[in-house]
């Protein structure tokens, strides 16, 4: 694609510019650099014919982005962006003492983006855009797995707008966060995660693990997803396309179950730090956490495994769709439900609906995509108990959740699960 030829020549442009002594990175040079990779990045979506009932949210996406990452590196002494306070700045603060030499306990994020500053220079400007591309490219993998599971057209651009036009995961793209990077490895491990169910081959999976344990590197709570796999590992079967178990799916699983324990029992300082300071239950029950956002007073004392038991689901609740109209505290609190809360309302209605209505072709699909929805959404549950938190780690997983609305709204009446030539453009 053009815009990646553009965006690495721009990215060594950078780099010679460093390793010839030329720190300064003027605000005109880099939106010259932007304007340039846009113009890239439009021809791209017009020559792809595959892109055609995308092409306009993809744009508009990327222009919403823009606009924000703009406001938010030129316009904060008008308004400060929801989340571009307390963490984007922790972040940024790290990442520049990454980049002049320095360490820093902020995580993996903060030395990656650091790392990468050190090398090309350091523009805030320049850096979220990178980060934005990550949700770009989340949106395209959206869309590619919508195509893969031959959604309809029409289908897949309501989808694909409705997720690149959503207030809070536009904002949360746009800003100096991790959470573009992890969403897209994410999503990623969900494109191969489907592409196994509907095509097979151990390859497929091997790759939806490996994109789990990197958006795990990045935060712990990701490892949820790896463990919503587990389920349609053990019990999907690909040839009838129904849930039964087999000799070779259990060997499978537990082979790749084992490799993937002894890989986190060496390893597992990087990928489940947060864990490590995970010391007893009243460590997670943060029924201490009584402030106006927390909904922590809301499911109950939570520090015994029966209790834990019993507010799961009032935990999983709270955290999918807060803030709640009895937790609003102002607009900001009002925006965040109709413009997020309700989008997780909508998918799980329509979730249930369909799988409470009379069998279709990918009803099996969507149960274990649910799985790996719920899944995850019960990790990140029990790790915060505020609903500012919640609105921004469940948008983690909105692709998901973006990809379960698409296929149970696809006008499909069957999936074509074959290598026909039919559905050959959908799966390159």
């Amino acid at each position: 694609m053009i815009s990646c030829v553009v965006l690495i020549i721009e990215l060594l442009s950078l780099y010679a510019l460093k390793s010839l002594g030329i720190e300064e990175r003027p605000a005109a040079l880099i939106l010259v650099l932007i304007i340039i990779f846009a113009v890239a990045y439009l021809l791209d979506i017009q020559r792809n014919e595959k892109l055609t009932a995308v092409r306009t949210a993809l744009i508009i996406g990327f222009l919403l982005r823009m606009g924000l990452i703009l406001f938010d590196v030129y316009g904060r002494n008008i308004y400060v962006l929801p989340n571009s306070a307390t963490d984007a700045e922790m972040f940024y603060s790290g990442s520049l003492a990454v980049a002049n030499g320095g360490t820093s306990i902020s995580g993996l994020f903060v030395v990656v983006v650091g790392t990468l500053m050190k090398y090309i220079g350091v523009s805030k400007l320049y850096t979220q855009f990178l980060l934005m591309l990550c949700s770009m490219v989340s949106l395209y993998m959206g869309d590619k797995i919508l195509r893969v599971c031959n959604v309809d057209d029409e289908t897949r651009s309501s989808t694909i707008l409705l997720l690149a036009t959503l207030p809070n995961y536009a904002i949360l793209s746009s800003i100096f966060l991790r959470e573009s990077i992890v969403t897209m490895f994410i999503t990623l491990a969900v494109y191969f995660y489907v592409c196994w169910m509907i095509r097979g081959g151990v390859s497929k999976i091997l790759l939806a693990i490996i994109s789990a344990f990197v958006a795990t590197s990045f935060h712990s709570g990701a490892i949820a997803v790896l463990v919503g796999f587990i389920p349609g590992m053990i019990l999907y079967n690909r040839d009838n396309k129904s849930l039964s178990l087999s000799l070779p799916s259990l060997v499978l699983t537990a082979v790749l179950v084992t490799l993937s324990a002894i890989f986190l029992n060496r390893y597992g300082d990087l990928f489940l730090g947060k864990f490590s300071r995970v010391d007893s239950l009243e460590d997670i029950a943060n029924v201490r956490n009584v402030a106006n956002s927390s909904y922590a007073r809301f499911v109950g004392n939570s520090d015994s495994i029966s209790n834990m038991i019993i507010y799961s689901i009032p935990r999983l609740v709270f955290f999918l769709f807060s803030p709640m109209p009895f937790q609003w505290r102002g607009l900001s609190d009002i925006i965040a439900f109709f413009f997020s809360s309700l989008f997780y309302v909508v998918v799980i209605f329509r979730v249930l609906k369909f799988l409470c209505s009379e069998p279709k072709s990918n009803r099996h699909q969507v149960l274990l995509l649910v799985i790996v929805a719920l899944s995850s959404a019960f990790v990140f549950a029990w790790g915060v108990s505020n609903s500012g938190s919640a609105v921004r780690h469940r948008d983690k997983m909105i692709i998901l959740f973006g990809v379960l609305l698409g296929l149970v709204n696809s006008k499909q009446s069957e999936l074509n699960y074959g290598e026909t030539s039919s559905q050959s453009k959908y799966i390159k």
